[in-house]
């Protein structure tokens, strides 16, 4: 994890995502989707007005509508890679595509 500190928020989505992981393994589709949605309404931070994503945030909430659409599609593999990106995304191992520098 390179030594970084999980806020709740993103703990709360990395448990929705290996619940996924899970779901997908288990071949539980429609689980997978639910937590999948949930994720995604957890990091949009639906509950709280005028919320703006960060640029990590942005990146992993771009994977999940990723993951969505191959699930949809019945593309079991793609969406675990996704998932599994997505998951060192928020664990700071991996980083998206709205951090890289020449975005800035």
């Amino acid at each position: 994890m390179l030594n970084y500190k999980m806020t709740n928020k993103e703990l709360s989505i990395y448990n929705f995502l290996n619940k996924v992981e899970n779901s997908l393994e288990e071949g539980q589709y429609e689980g997978a989707l639910d937590c999948i949605l949930n994720a995604r309404d957890i990091l949009a931070g639906n509950r709280l007005p005028h919320y703006k994503m960060d640029n990590k945030e942005l990146s992993v909430w771009a994977y999940l509508n990723e993951t969505e659409f191959y699930l949809e599609n019945s593309q079991y593999e793609r969406t675990l890679d996704y998932i599994l990106d997505a998951r060192d995304i928020l664990a700071g191992v991996r980083c998206g595509d709205f951090e890289d520098d020449f975005l800035e």
